[in-house]
């Protein structure tokens, strides 16, 4: 028998494994098809489904869907404004909103009274249009602000607020 040279015995080498890969996978496809292929034991026959599948929509409630994404209103991102008379910045919201931001952050934010939390904030704050809000932002030891500003309908105003000793 002769030897292999040294060049070709790499090439050789991929050809069987090559073929090593093909012939595993021939055999497991044939596996796959067979079990596939076969008759079901009598425990493994699924059941029926008790419940049949959901019919399509009828058209009373195709025209409810309809209806419904109808009166659903979308506000696409603006670029902020500001107000002429007041020098409030404002963008579009849904209802009125409050974003507030602070120097330091972590201020107790305080609408009306009522607390909504820490600085930064965003938050939606029930009101008639027209109805001054009043906007206490506190800090210990640091001294309280207050802002004023009016309730507007689907309007979001932002307030920065520093806080100082």
């Amino acid at each position: 028998m002769t030897a292999v040279p040294d060049d070709l015995s790499r090439p050789m080498r991929r050809i069987v494994l090559y073929a090593a890969v093909a012939v595993g996978l021939a055999f497991g496809l044939a596996k796959v098809a067979e079990h596939q292929l076969a008759p079901a034991s009598p425990s493994a026959q699924a059941t029926p489904d008790p419940q049949p599948a959901k019919p399509v929509l009828s058209e009373a409630e195709q025209a409810e869907v309809r209806r419904g994404w109808e009166r659903s209103s979308t506000i696409a991102p603006r670029s902020e404004q500001r107000d002429p008379a007041t020098g409030e910045v404002t963008l579009p919201f849904h209802g009125f909103g409050l974003s507030v931001d602070s120097t330091p952050p972590g201020a107790r934010v305080l609408v009306d009274g009522r607390d909504l939390g820490e600085t930064p904030l965003l938050a939606s704050v029930t009101c008639a249009p027209g109805a001054q809000v009043e906007v206490r932002v506190e800090k210990p030891p640091l001294a309280a602000a207050r802002r004023t500003t009016t309730c507007r309908s689907d309007t979001l105003v932002k307030l920065a607020v520093t806080l100082a000793r």
